[in-house]
């Protein structure tokens, strides 16, 4: 925010920078609970704008959790760049 002197009208903003290429190793990593109120659905869903992202998802989670997140992601198409892993021991 620029403050002008006098009350004159603000300066014009910069341009905003450009954005950096994404790397071709560049991943979204999830680690925590796969329950529904922590908002795993709404991440698989986001990854439609991500591509060409991949999710790794890590965490505890019942055989529905992981059901549920799967269909999730086969619903919205990006079934092949979601992995789901066991939390670690």
């Amino acid at each position: 925010m620029a403050v002008a002197p006098g009350g004159r009208g603000s300066p014009s903003p910069p341009w905003p920078p450009a954005r950096p290429a994404v790397p071709k190793d560049t991943d979204v990593l999830y680690c925590g609970s796969l329950k529904p109120w922590k908002g795993v659905g709404t991440l698989v869903a986001a990854m439609q704008t991500l591509f060409p992202l991949k999710l790794t998802i890590v965490g505890p989670g019942t055989r529905e959790d992981i059901d549920r997140v799967r269909q999730a992601a086969l619903a919205v198409g990006v079934i092949e760049r979601v992995k789901i892993l066991p939390p670690v021991k």
